[in-house]
């Protein structure tokens, strides 16, 4: 047995304590019937075994995976992962959430970190070894509001990237760092990009994932705002010549091959699910690091007691308003 307390033990024994002698005093001074001291005195022993968490270690086979990788998911979230050109007519970043998650479940006991870029960059996501987190940070992550989109750089994140793996090597230089980069390599910024070879100094694997196609697929826009799925989808419009017609958003290849040279690492262009080419020969070098713990979750019990406290303030409850229907009875009697 152990425990997983709410509030600290110490402070729910005080205050069991000071409940019971509250109860012992009133049913003494009050004449208060012994069966209601009880039931009540029960209730607050209840409460107390909620409040200290009690808890039994799970099976002591159980084990925690953990490996030496350290995964770096870069995203592109401007306003043309929303193109309709993946495995049909999905959206890019229908393709992404897959991929990413198929990544996670391949690098299991790895810690991973999310970085997203569209007019800014942001670590959506400190290294972690909680996958679901990255799940998680996926099912929320949304294309860039259009309001705002103005022409974004491939290469926004380079700098933060670099840093972020820099920081990582400085803490544990014995890990490997792993970069995924998923983007469509379309640079609607005026300015060339960037290149991405400082952060290839800190890389030692990691595949570039390219989406989209040569022919293009119309963007939906992201008003940020709810909008009902039974209603018409609305699209980017190409505003550069009258009369306007629907931006279509095509990939760039040679870019994102130019940034997966910078960084030492493979291009692979992804138009449906499936699995990632690639990515099985960087398990193959990692398989060493991995190891397993024998770290046991603790299982947590503290519903009995509070079954037991929800069943017995039903108990006085039932019995309080019996009593307000009797006295009101009475009432009217007289």
């Amino acid at each position: 047995m152990s425990f997983d307390p709410v509030v600290p033990i110490a402070a729910a024994v005080l205050l069991l304590v000071a409940v019971l002698a509250f109860l012992v005093a009133t049913a003494i001074f009050s004449r208060v019937r012994l069966l209601s001291t009880v039931r009540r005195g029960l209730i607050a022993v209840a409460l107390f075994g909620v409040a200290i968490g009690p808890s039994v270690y799970g099976p002591a086979d159980s084990t925690t995976l953990t490996s030496s990788n350290d995964v770096f998911i870069v995203l592109d979230t401007t306003g043309s992962v929303s193109a309709e050109d993946y495995d049909g007519q999905k959206t890019r970043l229908e393709g992404m959430r897959a991929d990413i998650s198929q990544i996670v479940e391949h690098f299991a006991g790895a810690r991973f970190s999310l970085i997203t870029f569209d007019a800014v960059p942001l670590v959506r996501l400190p290294l972690t070894r909680d996958a679901n987190a990255v799940v998680s940070a996926m099912e929320v992550v949304q294309p860039e509001l259009t309001l705002y989109s103005h022409g974004s750089s491939i290469s926004e994140a380079n700098e933060l990237l670099a840093q972020t793996l820099k920081d990582a090597q400085d803490a544990t230089p014995e890990h490997r760092r792993i970069v995924f980069y998923l983007g469509d390599g379309e640079q609607t910024a005026a300015e060339e990009p960037d290149s991405f070879a400082g952060a290839g100094t800190y890389t030692n694997a990691g595949i570039v994932l390219g989406y989209g196609t040569e022919e293009g697929g119309p963007m939906l826009s992201n008003a940020g705002l709810y909008t009902d799925d039974s209603e018409e989808p609305e699209y980017i419009m190409d505003r550069s010549d009258y009369p306007y017609s629907v931006a279509l958003s095509t990939i760039d290849e040679d870019n994102l091959r130019a940034i997966a040279d910078q960084l030492g690492i493979s291009y692979v262009h992804r138009t449906a699910p499936g699995a990632i080419p690639g990515i099985d020969a960087i398990e193959d070098t990692a398989d060493d690091s991995l190891t397993e713990t024998g770290a046991r979750t603790l299982i947590p019990l503290y519903w009995i007691p509070a079954l037991a406290a929800f069943v017995l303030l039903l108990w006085e409850a039932a019995l309080v308003a019996i009593a307000l229907i009797n006295s009101q009875g009475i009432g009217r009697r007289r």
